[in-house]
């Protein structure tokens, strides 16, 4: 086993190169030095990281929305037994179009946490 001392700008080249290759740093240098990454070698898949962030961001947004729906669901329920049946119809059909509108907010996210999947398994 052997060790190198690197600073950190030339470990972050190091670690820059290894990605581009799709390889650990460990194996990185196994290639470079004796030509083969070793038996245990494995290529990494890329991330798209900006994609999976605005997916992620783009999740927690509409998640939020489920939760105040959640919460305005409980608030009916409590203004049911205090105020009757048929304002809480009306409330709930203000309720069912905005889980609608969700259907809509989930979409984006979604899509962009797939598309930052599918560019790791193609990668």
């Amino acid at each position: 086993m052997a060790f190198i001392r690197l600073d950190d700008q030339e470990f972050a080249e190091l670690e820059r190169r290894a990605g581009e290759a799709g390889l650990s740093i460990g194996a990185y240098c196994r290639a470079r030095t004796l030509g083969d990454a070793g038996p245990r070698a494995r290529r990494r898949s890329p991330v798209d990281t900006t994609a999976l962030m605005q997916g992620l961001a783009a999740f927690n947004r509409a998640h939020n929305n489920l939760n105040q729906a959640t919460r305005a669901l409980n608030t009916i329920a409590l203004f049911a037994e205090e105020h009757g049946a048929e304002r809480l119809v009306e409330m709930l059909d203000e309720l069912n179009r905005a889980l609608d509108r969700l259907d809509d907010e989930f979409a984006a996210p979604v899509a962009a946490i797939l598309g930052a999947l599918r560019d790791v398994r193609e990668g």
